[in-house]
């Protein structure tokens, strides 16, 4: 009785999807590689290895059948079959690396690498690519140098008052020189003294942020492409940004100013009140000028920063 041929295993689908991957990681440029190694976690790691590893049991399957680990979890259903389960787990793997790449936080772990995505790109000029990077990180890296500020006003407060206390008691001193601090007040003031100590201590990271916000923003030729590509970017931490980098407001009006297409002339444009004679409105969708001019203590107090 003839003996029939085991069958082959069918590795076309596995060397297509390595072909794919290959091909598409030769064409992309460092800087992408960059970001794509920025947003992925050990946790998304874990993730890929376990679905590529999920389609490497599916592929070989009658090795593992063979060795008698292959999980046998029945028949197929739903006219599903290993080719389509295969399919399904590659389009899986790539709609998940999509979202991950676009919804990730900054850690800090992956803040030396940041730092030298953000370098490349502005050494480079590439300020549309930094200026979608920014957009992503620029609230996390502005909230994490306003908190040091919270914090720090907060250290100073709690803090015991060296000034007045040494005038107190060199009052008292003169006054009686028997006069002793009490035990009591000199555990309060130490006590002060070490929360104060603990509130304004500042982790590396968040002065790593602010380290790469302030290089960023300081570059006026970044600031101008800022100012006329995404303008509205940095208005809701305005404040805090420029009291980071000093000319930062100065650069970004000089921006707008300097070319009529700007949004600034844009909504001078869009605010001429046409139904009450020549006064001007300010309507929702202007941004800016709301932004300014509807509480003018806004324009008055960022004009002190």
């Amino acid at each position: 009785m003839p003996v029939s041929a085991q069958p082959a295993i069918d590795t076309t689908n596995l060397l297509t999807i390595l072909g794919v991957v290959a091909a598409a990681w030769a064409v992309i440029s460092p800087t992408a590689k960059l970001s794509f190694r920025l947003c992925m976690t050990r946790r998304d790691w874990l993730i890929i290895w376990g679905i590529v590893g999920t389609i490497h049991v599916l592929v070989f399957d009658e090795v593992f059948r063979s060795l008698k680990v292959y999980p046998d979890l029945g028949p197929w259903r739903w006219g599903m079959d290993k080719n389509g389960a295969i399919y399904l787990l590659f389009l899986t793997l790539t709609a998940f690396v999509s979202w991950r790449s676009r919804t990730f936080r900054l850690s800090t772990r992956k803040l030396p690498l940041f730092d030298q995505l953000t370098t490349s790109l502005l050494h480079s000029r590439k300020f549309a690519e930094l200026g979608a990077l920014l957009s992503q990180h620029l609230g996390e890296l502005v909230a994490t140098s306003q908190i040091g500020g919270y914090r720090t006003r907060l250290a100073s407060w709690i803090a015991p008052g060296t000034e007045g206390r040494l005038e107190d008691l060199a009052r008292q001193l003169a006054a009686d020189p028997a006069v002793r601090p009490t035990l009591a007040v000199s555990t309060l003031e130490k006590w002060r003294a070490s929360l104060a100590k603990a509130i304004s201590f500042q982790q590396p990271s968040d002065a790593s942020k602010r380290a790469i916000l302030k290089r960023l923003l300081s570059s006026h030729d970044l600031v101008t492409y800022l100012a006329l590509a995404h303008p509205y970017l940095c208005l809701p931490a305005i404040k805090r940004v420029t009291e980071i980098v000093e000319d930062f407001q100065d650069v970004y009006f000089e921006a707008l100013l300097s070319s009529t297409s700007s949004v600034f002339f844009t909504e001078i444009r869009n605010s001429e009140n046409l139904c009450e004679g020549n006064r001007l409105r300010l309507p929702i969708e202007n941004r800016l000028l709301n932004f300014y001019c509807k509480d003018v203590r806004v324009a008055a107090e960022l004009g002190k920063v």
